[in-house]
C-alpha cells in the first residue's frame, strides 16, 4: 500500500468564513486536472456523500478511482475525516475495495481506491432475473467483508446495493466507505428527524447514510454500530429478493416507532423463501439488541444449510429397528417420523428453489407488467402445479426408493414442462399478444403432475389445472 498523502499545511486551518466560501464554490475536478500525483480522466458518479472520478496514477502506472468526501467546516472535522480515511486504508479483505492513498484537494479529503471493472449490485440484479441462491451468495460475501471492517473498528453506515460492486469474476466488493465511522471516535453532530420519501439521500449533519436503509436507532441520534450495518444489509437483501424496500412509508416519527415495534409486514413477504424470510425479519428488528449478535452470524444464518443424507440413513435405521425388542420399537417409530419430516422439508425446498430459477420475483413483476394480472395469475397457478409435481417426484424417489432411471425420467419431464411455459411466455411477449390470448394459450399447457405416476400431492392446497375461467 502506498503511504498516505499528508494534507496541505493550511488545509486544516481555514477560518469559518473561508470554509463557507470554499464549500459554496467547490466542484469536482474536471478531466485533465491533476489531483496530487493523480491525473483525472472522467467522472464516474456523485451523490449526497461525495463525488467519484477515474484517474491515472503515473508513478505505479495503474488506473484508480478518486472518491472526494467531507465538507470544509473546521480543522477538527478535516482531521477526523483524514484519520478515518487512513484507518480504512489499513483494511485488507478481498471483499472490500482497497484504499491505496489518502489526501486533500481544495479542502476536501479524497481516497484513491482500486478501479473495479464491474457493475453495482442494483444494476446486476436489474440486468435479468436472478436465482435466490445467486443473490444469497453475494450477500454472504458482503457480510464477510463487513465483518472484517467491524473487526477493524470501522462501521460502514451506508450499506445499500449501489455501494456493492460485482466484478467480472462475480465477486461482491463493498465500497464507498466515505461516510464510515471509526469505532471509538465519538464525535458526532446533533441529528434532526427528517421527513422525506424512501430512497432520498440525506447529507451528513442530518441523517448519515441513505434513507430507507438507515437503522431506526441512528435515525434519531444514536451512534451507528455494527448492528446498523446488519440492518442495512437485511434491507438490501429484502429489496433484491422482492424488488421493493421493506419499509415503504414516509420517514417520520410514526414510521420509526412502527419499525421499533416490528409493526411493518410488507405484502411481498410471500416471495421470500420461508427460511430466508425468518433470518431477514430478525435482521430488520427495530431494537438492535434483538438482531443477530454480529454480521457474521447474520450471514451464516442466511447461507443455505449444507447438503445432508441424514434423512435417508434415519429411514434405514428405523426399518432395522423392527427386529429389536419391543421397547426399541418406540424409538424406531420416533426416528422414522423425524426422518420423513426431514425428507419432506428437503424436497419442498428443492421444489421451491427449482421454480424460483424460472419464476423469480423479478420475473413475476415483469410478466404482470407486460400481460396484466389475469395471465400472471394463470402462470402462477401453473408454477404452483409444477412445484407440487416436483415435490411428488422427489418424495417418490427418496421415500419409495424409485430406480434412478425412473427418477431421471420424471425430472426430465418436469424440466420440459417448465421450459414450455418459459418458451410460450417469451413467444407471446415477442408477438405482442393480448391478455386474453395469453390467458387462453397458457390454459392449453399440459398439467405437469402428469409426469409423476401415482401421486396425489397436496391436492387440497393446490388449485386445479387449468384454473377456472374468471
Amino acid at each position: 500500500m502506498d503511504s498516505p498523502t499528508r494534507p496541505d499545511s493550511d488545509a486544516t486551518t481555514l477560518t469559518p468564513s473561508e470554509a463557507r466560501a470554499l464549500r459554496k464554490t467547490w466542484s469536482p475536478p474536471q478531466p485533465g486536472t491533476p489531483v496530487g500525483r493523480y491525473l483525472v480522466r472522467e467522472p464516474i458518479g456523485s451523490g449526497g456523500m461525495g463525488h467519484v472520478v477515474s484517474a491515472w496514477d503515473p508513478e505505479l502506472a495503474r488506473p484508480v478511482a478518486l472518491k472526494f468526501v467531507g465538507r470544509v467546516d473546521k480543522g477538527g472535522e478535516q482531521e477526523r475525516l483524514q484519520r478515518e480515511a487512513q484507518a480504512m486504508a489499513q483494511l485488507k479483505h478481498p471483499g472490500v475495495v482497497p484504499v491505496y492513498d489518502v489526501g486533500v484537494w481544495e479542502g476536501r479529503v479524497f481516497l484513491a481506491m482500486e478501479l473495479v471493472d464491474g457493475e453495482n449490485l442494483k444494476d446486476w440484479a436489474d440486468a435479468h432475473p436472478r436465482a435466490v441462491h445467486e443473490v444469497i451468495d453475494l450477500l454472504c460475501q458482503v457480510g464477510a467483508a463487513l465483518q472484517a471492517a467491524h473487526a477493524a473498528g470501522i462501521v460502514h453506515r451506508d450499506v445499500k446495493p449501489a455501494n456493492v460492486l460485482v466484478d467480472k469474476d462475480g465477486r461482491a466488493r463493498i465500497t464507498d466507505f466515505g461516510v464510515a465511522r471509526v469505532q471509538g471516535d465519538e464525535t458526532r453532530q446533533a441529528l434532526t428527524p427528517v421527513k422525506g420519501p424512501i430512497g432520498d439521500d440525506t447529507a451528513s449533519g442530518r441523517i448519515v447514510g441513505t434513507i430507507g436503509y438507515v437503522a431506526p436507532e441512528t435515525m434519531y441520534g444514536a451512534l451507528a454500530t455494527p448492528a446498523a450495518d446488519q440492518f442495512a444489509l437485511a434491507v438490501t437483501a429484502w429489496q433484491l429478493l422482492t424488488g421493493v424496500l421493506p419499509f415503504l412509508q414516509t420517514v417520520d416519527t410514526a414510521c420509526a416507532e412502527q419499525m421499533g415495534a416490528d409493526g411493518l409486514r410488507p405484502r411481498e413477504a410471500a416471495r421470500v423463501p420461508r427460511r430466508i424470510r425468518k433470518v431477514l425479519l430478525r435482521g430488520l428488528r427495530g431494537d438492535p439488541s434483538r438482531r443477530y449478535p454480529s454480521v457474521r452470524a447474520f450471514a451464516d444464518a442466511l447461507a443455505p444449510p449444507p447438503p445432508t443424507s441424514r434423512a435417508r440413513w434415519a429411514i434405514r435405521i428405523a426399518a432395522a429397528m423392527v427386529l429389536v425388542p419391543a421397547y426399541l420399537l418406540l424409538l424406531g417409530y420416533g426416528l422414522t417420523r423425524y426422518a420423513m419430516s426431514s425428507v419432506v422439508d428437503a424436497c419442498r425446498s428443492r421444489a421451491m428453489y427449482g421454480s424460483l430459477e424460472f419464476w423469480s420475483p423479478s420475473r413475476v413483476m415483469h410478466v404482470s407488467q407486460v400481460f396484466g394480472q389475469r395471465p400472471s395469475a394463470v402462470a402462477e397457478a401453473y408454477v404452483e402445479r409444477w412445484r407440487d409435481a416436483s415435490l411428488g417426484a422427489c418424495l417418490t424417489k427418496d421415500l419409495m426408493q424409485r430406480p434412478s432411471r425412473v427418477a431421471q425420467a420424471q425430472r426430465d419431464c418436469l424440466d420440459g414442462h417448465i421450459s414450455k411455459l418459459d418458451e410460450r411466455l417469451r413467444a407471446l411477449e415477442a408477438a405482442g399478444a393480448t391478455a386474453s390470448e395469453v390467458d387462453a394459450q397458457l390454459r392449453e399447457l399440459e398439467d405437469p403432475r402428469a409426469c409423476v405416476d401415482h401421486w396425489s400431492g397436496e391436492t387440497g392446497a393446490v388449485a386445479p389445472w387449468p384454473p377456472p375461467v374468471l
